[in-house]
């Protein structure tokens, strides 16, 4: 199945194998631009088998970013974006960008606002902060578009922006944006969601990471559901919390955010991704033919070895991961990675 395409809106995506949108922070400039570096990652993926490319976490607007990341909040980028769009889709992989704010996580001077301060952190979204952000959201879809990308992805995991609204540690609001029932806390997503849509129309796709608490398992399969009834047409599946956080699962042989996903999947009509230390060709078609997921999301494998999707098409060894991060996460990999040591390339 790994290798079985898949028809998303008329668009034939040639496998399942989806490379995760994972921030390249070394590679990023400052002031959000696209350069020859960041085309070259992406157009190395594309070239060998990967099928679906989501372009890593980018910003709707330019005070609520974390670190350095690719910029889409404004008109500027669109050039930029348009070559990225253009490397990825002219070698047979679909392309999809991630649109992104960082919520009371942003790294920024000024203080980032999310639903509520954290720990006497931040500040509170007021009402046109709320309305403000939705057009965000909007715009960057837009641009995305126009610069070519088959596809957006709405962040809603990790603790961001999105996802905040939807957790009780981010959100202690009593308005219709609060926590106290399960339409309030999804309220902000929904209209996000809506907004898109309205915006790019019915026949692009819309992808929405969300993140999962298992805790709240019940709470998040409704949660799943408003958002494919706003029009969202693909989830991926990962945490809630932080992007490397899950736990074990002993009801399951998959790990809690993997596990999660084949929930999700048995209970709403749509396509899913699932992630996770999916490292071996062998446990990702696993994971499809169990009826886990429609896609596998593979990701540190790819910074590990650009050609992982090639080499498992053609059974050739594959230069695995070696999970010793935070000594690539934050550095782009180079010079860290003992696979790119060892094989003296880089990642782009």
């Amino acid at each position: 199945m790994l290798f079985d395409s898949f028809t998303l809106k008329g668009n034939v995506i040639k496998n399942r194998i989806v490379m995760s949108p994972m921030v390249t922070y070394s590679l990023v400039r400052s002031d959000g631009f696209i350069d020859d570096r960041h085309i070259s990652y992406y157009e190395k993926r594309a070239k060998n088998e990967v099928g679906t490319i989501i372009v890593e976490a980018s910003g709707v607007d330019g005070n609520q970013k974390a670190w350095n990341q690719i910029g889409i909040w404004d008109d500027k980028f669109i050039p930029g974006l348009k070559k990225l769009a253009g490397a990825i889709n002219d070698n047979g992989a679909f392309s999809v960008i991630q649109l992104h704010n960082a919520g009371i996580k942003a790294k920024m001077e000024e203080c980032p606002y999310g639903p509520s301060p954290l720990e006497g952190y931040g500040r509170q979204m007021s009402k046109d902060d709320i309305k403000k952000s939705v057009n965000d959201f909007v715009n960057a879809a837009v641009r995305a578009k126009e610069a070519g990308f088959k596809a957006v992805e709405l962040h809603g995991a990790h603790g961001y922006l999105l996802c905040e609204f939807t957790l009780k540690k981010y959100n202690n609001r009593t308005d219709e944006y609060g926590f106290e029932n399960l339409e309030d806390r999804y309220r902000f997503p929904i209209e996000v969601t809506k907004a898109v849509r309205e915006a790019v129309g019915e026949d692009y796709p819309i992808y929405y990471r969300m993140g999962v608490n298992m805790e709240d398992i019940d709470d998040v399969i409704k949660g799943a559901n408003m958002l494919v009834n706003a029009g969202v047409d693909v989830l991926n599946i990962s945490s809630a919390f932080d992007a490397s956080t899950s736990l074990e699962d002993k009801e399951h042989e998959f790990n809690s955010v993997t596990s999660s996903a084949k929930i999700i999947k048995e209970n709403a009509d749509i396509p899913v991704i699932c992630v996770n230390r999916i490292s071996t060709p062998e446990r990702a078609e696993k994971l499809l033919k169990e009826g886990y997921a429609d896609f596998t999301a593979i990701g540190r494998e790819l910074l590990s070895d650009y050609q992982w999707a090639y080499k498992a098409k053609n059974d050739i060894p594959i230069n695995y991961c070696y999970h010793c991060k935070p000594k690539c996460r934050l550095n782009g990999g180079d010079n860290k990675c003992p696979n790119l040591i060892k094989t003296g390339d880089t990642l782009y």
